[in-house]
């Protein structure tokens, strides 16, 4: 993603890896290959730069839930490709980044995480009133587990990743949750969900 030749995705990567309250503005035209002039004609600070980017992002991340979304038939394969998403997405992000993001700027972090918040809980409550109609899902449970899910957005360390102690693989944390708003009927599916997963390229497109 490029706009009039700052590249936005790779910008993304530098300030998930080295945070964004200490990566300069010449630090960031020296790794993408331009003039810092380039960089303020875009933006006019460092702050817009920073905002600019992370927009791009939630742009981007929302693509991605509604591609999916669209993409798949049934709740409990559409909430699959949701928690995909939202691992891929979230994955790169490293507790420097979280951490600087809110000293440079607590409001924007704020209002980041209630952007995406906002969106999951729409799309969430979605997908379980559509499953309600299915006979899958149970929506008392609607907003609670909303505020669950919501809970993990902005969490690093690779709380999602296999093979390491203590962490929990997207399988097994999809089956814990979601099994909780199930029916029945829909326990039976998340059953057959989790022995034949979706081929993980399904939701990288």
């Amino acid at each position: 993603m490029e706009k009039r030749g700052l590249d936005i995705d790779r910008i993304a990567k530098l300030y998930y890896k080295f945070g964004v309250k200490n990566l300069t503005m010449d630090e960031i035209a020296n790794e993408l290959g331009i003039s810092k002039r380039t960089i303020y004609q875009q933006v006019a600070t460092k702050y817009e730069l920073v905002q600019m980017v992370l927009n791009e992002e939630f742009v981007k991340f929302k693509e991605a839930v509604l591609n999916v979304v669209n993409q798949n038939a049934g709740g409990i394969q559409k909430l699959y490709g949701v928690y995909r998403v939202v691992l891929m997405h979230f994955k790169p992000m490293t507790p420097v980044f979280v951490y600087s993001l809110v000293k440079m700027s607590s409001v924007l972090a704020d209002n980041i995480r209630e952007q995406y918040g906002t969106f999951i809980k729409e799309i969430l409550s979605q997908i379980i009133d559509e499953g309600k109609s299915e006979g899958i899902f149970l929506t008392r449970f609607k907003d609670d587990f909303s505020i669950l899910f919501t809970g993990f957005l902005f969490q690093t360390g690779d709380v999602f990743v296999d093979g390491k102690e203590g962490n929990i693989d997207l399988n097994s944390m999809f089956y814990l949750q979601v099994s909780g708003i199930c029916t029945e009927k829909g326990k039976r599916i998340l059953e057959e969900l989790i022995e034949n997963p979706c081929p993980e390229n399904l939701y990288e497109q």
